[in-house]
């Protein structure tokens, strides 16, 4: 029911996304940076225009949407608390009170906001190292590269949140392992063909870039994890607070990197 509707709409629009970020990467756009304004400018894109490199600025954008979370979670508790909130000074009601965790004896601590800044510093690096990645690969493996979580969180659930895991699971993990291990290997046979069977700096920078998405994934499956602590805890907290409160943090460690890479020297004119 409701869970194989949330599953094809991510696999949808994580399909979208992934095609939609390729396609930017690819796209020209005005830029300022002296690089762009000569003759010999950004290749394939007129003067005055270069490559649209910038995966830590879509992360930003990322971010900002996760936090406008807030907005209909500020609304969704208001609402739950107006329904079933009952006048706890009357003994009749008391019982209800108990039962729904609103006295003080039975409600749980909430999660302490600074908690949030784990899993939110976890997609900072998860989501912006994947996003570099993918500028040295096709976005075809670069989403099956990604499907590498699958094996880190089995990992990690087992050494963090005390999971056992059945026998047909683990080697559904390592089926995953033997074709990631395909995909990669093609994927590198593929960049030295192109480059006359010999290796190049393309092939380097491919395999460069499976790193980076493979490392990506490890990250992103520990933040997997934290945020599975989070929902199921004895505090247990709203999904839209937990991606919420990551969009307010992790917004904030991207004002951080942003204002770095816009002051720090490159080949890229800072920019």
């Amino acid at each position: 029911g409701k869970a194989a509707v949330l599953i094809v709409a991510m696999l949808m629009l994580g399909s979208y996304n992934t095609l939609n970020m390729k396609l930017q990467f690819q796209t020209c756009a005005p830029s300022s940076d002296a690089s762009a304004l000569r003759e010999d400018g950004h290749a394939g894109c007129p003067v005055g225009q270069t490559k649209y490199n910038k995966p830590w600025l879509n992360t930003m954008f990322m971010f900002i949407g996760e936090a406008s979370l807030l907005l209909a979670y500020g609304v969704s508790s208001r609402h739950t608390v107006r329904v079933v909130q009952p006048d706890v000074s009357s003994e009749r009601h008391l019982p209800l009170a108990v039962e729904i965790g609103l006295t003080a004896d039975a409600a749980p601590r909430p999660v302490p906001l600074y908690m949030f800044a784990i899993p939110a510093l976890c997609d900072v690096f998860g989501t912006g190292l994947a996003t570099v990645g993918m500028q040295y690969m096709d976005s075809a493996i670069w989403q099956m590269l990604r499907s590498s979580i699958i094996i880190f969180s089995a990992l990690l659930s087992v050494t963090f949140l005390r999971r056992r895991l059945q026998p047909f699971q683990w080697l559904a993990t390592f089926i995953v392992f033997l074709g990631l291990l395909l995909v990669g290997y093609a994927s590198l046979l593929d960049a030295r063909a192109a480059s006359g069977g010999s290796p190049s700096s393309a092939s380097s920078q491919q395999l460069f870039g499976m790193a980076l998405v493979v490392g990506a994934q490890l990250v992103s499956a520990f933040q997997m994890v934290f945020e599975e602590m989070l929902l199921t805890g004895r505090a247990k907290t709203s999904a839209q607070k937990v991606v919420g409160m990551e969009g307010v943090w992790g917004g904030f460690f991207m004002l951080i990197i942003l204002v770095l890479m816009s002051t720090l020297p490159g080949n890229d004119g800072g920019h």
